[in-house]
């Protein structure tokens, strides 16, 4: 190992730097966890479509109400 702010070989299990006295911390590498989900892309935009859809019904039920709403109003008021 070796002091990565001076470059100085370090000792096995050194916690400081004997030539600068900064504090070494080994970085400890993360294991992938085993049980990592991953995301149908097929059922993903499946779903995407099937939202869109809904939300392109809703707008056109909302403008129709509005616009009935509108027509009577007009005819009212």
């Amino acid at each position: 190992m070796y002091c990565k702010y001076c470059g100085q070989q370090l000792a096995e299990g050194a916690v400081f730097c004997h030539s600068c006295g900064r504090k070494y911390v080994e970085k400890k590498k993360k294991e992938p966890d085993e049980k990592k989900e991953f995301i149908d892309v097929k059922a993903y935009w499946q779903n995407l479509a099937f939202f869109k859809k809904v939300c392109f019904i809703f707008t056109f039920f909302v403008a129709a109400l509005w616009s009935a709403l509108l027509t009577v109003s007009f005819f009212v008021g």
